[in-house]
């Protein structure tokens, strides 16, 4: 039998997401919508250092933009260098090994930080500019 997704049938998830810690909430059921449990802890959330694959996924969610003041960020490697979210997006298979295993191979990413006005700041990956919140 082939579950669709839009079947009125099913009941609703009921899934919120905390701006607070990042966690991922699920009501009990759906007649209870306020009575609620944490589903997955660490889900949406940017983490300025990277020590778990965790932490790279949670960071991933939240967006390459801040939540507050809608800041540019951007990921440093173990080695110093700049990558961008679109390279770590792309070649996430190869970054969260390197993680995982804490190798030094130039893709371990170890810091999320923010551009604020480096207008010269580069992906190590793809050499495309890092956007600046500053800098036109």
């Amino acid at each position: 039998m082939k579950i669709n997704r839009y079947n009125s049938d099913l009941p609703k998830a009921r899934l919120a997401l905390s701006i607070f810690d990042g966690s991922l909430w699920r009501a009990k059921s759906p007649e209870t919508p306020f009575t609620q449990y944490v589903l997955r802890e660490n889900y949406c959330r940017q983490h300025r250092d990277i020590n778990t694959v965790a932490d790279l996924k949670a960071t991933i969610r939240a967006g390459k933009h801040t939540s507050v003041g809608s800041y540019p960020c951007y990921f440093v490697t173990s080695d110093g260098a700049a990558l961008s979210f679109e390279a770590v997006e792309e070649e996430f298979a190869q970054v969260a090994y390197a993680v995982r295993h804490k190798s030094n191979d130039g893709w371990r990413v170890i810091h999320c930080g923010i551009n604020y006005n480096f207008r010269e700041l580069r992906c190590s990956h793809t050499d495309e500019p890092i956007e600046s919140a500053y800098c036109e």
